[in-house]
């Protein structure tokens, strides 16, 4: 047992002391955190909240009809309340300056003829066959241009309000035209009738569900949820690069036989598994502290809660206990340093890509999440994503148990593997 502790101490020594190996460990997935982070605007949240939140939208309504009061309403909506920050002004000029210094994503100019075009004044008075006169409505956006995300968002707002305005405008037009045709309201009545109709039409485009935006993604449960690209990067790249690290040392494995450093350790009173074991018990604390690293500077950063403290101790020691059960196996069937390098970094890629370190995990066909499950990525990412959610520790213990019973698995073939090619 000795033996064991001395061989993992000497590679953790060794793994400490390479500059490119701590670049690859820790500067690397930082670094992309951080740029994830200022991508998404990481830096800016207090409460973990979605980093696109209170866009400064300026409304100036030139409209004096009722329905152009809806519009404004539907940007105020509770609905849209953690996404905007709408401004009501009266000078369209004005509201364009405050674009153009930047204190506003877009303007959105609501016309004079806005009401008349959702509810021309011929149809109230019951004449559904004449042209409706005057110009189209056009509501215009006027949009930042060092704001494209939020001024994008902002257009595709009006867009939708827009055409659910247009809809039920449709909607009034065809049931007022049916009750007049039927005989069953007068034109006389239509007068009182058609204002009530539109207005009922136009609420309804403000309660309208399909006016909130939303950013989800689905659970292995089948439950919907708010995806953060945050909260997801930052376990999502610390996983990623664990598995270069644990390449790594599998690799040096190798390079210690093509040295002479292995032949030696072979020949000590030791079973080629306390030395398979004091190997992978050098990388497995390696990996420890790598991922304790990046998940607290995740933590730090943005304010990321992981929930259950024991949930995310125990399920970062299985990931790291299965990822290096694969460096393990890796190592113990490769001919040569560059092989094992080229196999591990194609598995850490192929793990990568079908587990979701490159995009969400839910985007994934439903063959590949489970296909993935392979792979340390999978299990891991699950888990972390479970606990950033809130779950109990119950939720992964599933995870946990197959990373563990996977580490085991690859520790008893390389072990074989090992035996069989060193002795």
């Amino acid at each position: 047992m000795k033996r064991l502790f001395v061989i993992a101490l000497k590679d953790l020594q060794i793994n400490f002391r390479d500059v490119s190996g701590l670049i690859i460990m820790l500067v690397a997935p930082f670094a992309l955190i951080l740029v994830i982070g200022a991508a998404f605007g990481g830096f800016s949240g207090d409460d973990g909240s979605s980093p696109i939140a209170e866009i400064p939208v300026i409304i100036v309504n030139l409209d004096e009809g009722q329905y152009s009061a809806y519009l404004v309403e539907a940007f105020q909506s509770a609905e849209l309340a953690d996404l905007l920050e709408p401004q009501i002004l009266d000078s369209v000029e004005a509201a364009r300056i405050l674009v153009d210094n930047d204190k506003a994503a877009a303007v959105v100019v609501v016309p004079a003829n806005f009401s008349e075009a959702i509810v021309p004044s011929s149809i109230l008075e019951g004449n559904f066959n004449s042209p409706v006169s005057g110009e189209r409505a056009v509501v215009e956006v006027y949009q930042n241009p060092s704001r494209p995300v939020s001024s994008s968002i902002i257009r595709s707002i009006v867009d939708i309000i827009l055409a659910n305005f247009s809809s039920a405008r449709i909607s009034a037009q065809l049931s007022l035209e049916a009750l007049v045709r039927s005989g069953r309201v007068t034109p006389e009545q239509l007068n009182a009738l058609a204002p009530e109709l539109g207005q009922k039409a136009a609420q309804n485009v403000v309660d309208s569900e399909i006016v909130q935006l939303q950013t989800q993604t689905i659970t292995p449960t089948g439950e919907s949820e708010g995806f953060d690209w945050l909260v997801y990067s930052v376990p999502s790249m610390a996983i990623l690069y664990l598995m270069f690290t644990m390449t790594s040392a599998g690799r040096s494995i190798l390079s210690e036989r093509d040295r002479g450093t292995l032949p030696r350790m072979l020949v000590m009173p030791a079973s080629a598994s306390v030395i398979l074991g004091g190997k992978m018990l050098g990388a497995f604390i390696t990996g420890i502290l790598q991922m304790t690293i990046l998940l607290t500077a995740g933590t730090l950063l943005y304010q990321i809660s992981w929930g259950s403290l024991w949930g995310l101790i125990l399920l970062t020691i299985a990931v790291v206990a299965a990822a290096t059960g694969w460096a393990m196996l890796i190592a113990s069937f490769s001919k040569t340093p560059g092989q094992a390098s080229a196999v591990g970094t194609a598995i850490t890629l192929i793990f990568a890509a079908s587990a979701g370190n490159f995009l969400p995990r839910g985007a994934l066909p439903q063959w590949l999440q489970t296909a993935s499950l392979i792979s340390p990525n999978g299990w891991g990412l699950d888990g972390y994503t479970n606990l950033a959610a809130g779950s109990s520790i119950t939720v992964i213990l599933p995870a946990v148990g197959a990373l563990f019973m996977m580490a085991a698995i690859l520790f008893f073939i390389a072990s074989r593997l090992f035996r069989r090619q060193y002795n």
